[in-house]
């Protein structure tokens, strides 16, 4: 991994792997559970915290889609 955890899985999760109902379309939602999930898991492993926030009037935007 060449980029912090916050980086890497906001990355991996706008390539897909965050749309959570495969309806190919990811909204703030669907990116902020799947990078916090998964933020959160790789940081306690490595023995620290880390917790992404989300800042959004509306989660349910969609941001990326395909």
């Amino acid at each position: 991994m060449q980029h912090g955890l916050f980086s890497y899985f906001l990355m991996k999760g706008l390539k897909g792997e965050a749309d959570a109902n495969q309806d190919k379309s990811i909204t703030q939602q669907e990116l902020h559970s799947y990078v916090s999930d998964h933020v959160n898991s790789q940081a306690r492993r490595l023995g620290r915290e880390q917790e992404p926030q989300l800042q959004s009037a509306n989660p349910a935007r969609g941001i990326v889609q395909w």
